[in-house]
């Protein structure tokens, strides 16, 4: 698996996260590290849909291509 550059992430990419929330970024401050997103789905905790926090590299998975 290629490693991921965080800080080519662009604000609207939808990001699935290791535990299969999805999020869509919302600020990118491009330090390679840690984004911020607003979360679409989240199968192992619902009442985290509609909130926003930080997102660590290690945590994602993938950028979703649409």
């Amino acid at each position: 698996m290629a490693k991921l550059d965080l800080a080519a992430v662009e604000v609207g990419s939808k990001i699935r996260l290791q535990d299969e929330t999805v999020a869509e970024v919302t600020v990118n401050p491009k330090d390679g590290m840690w984004v911020f997103g607003r979360f679409l789905s989240a199968p192992e905790d619902p009442s985290r849909v509609g909130n926003e926090d930080m997102i660590c590299l290690y945590d994602i998975l993938e950028v979703i291509q649409d």
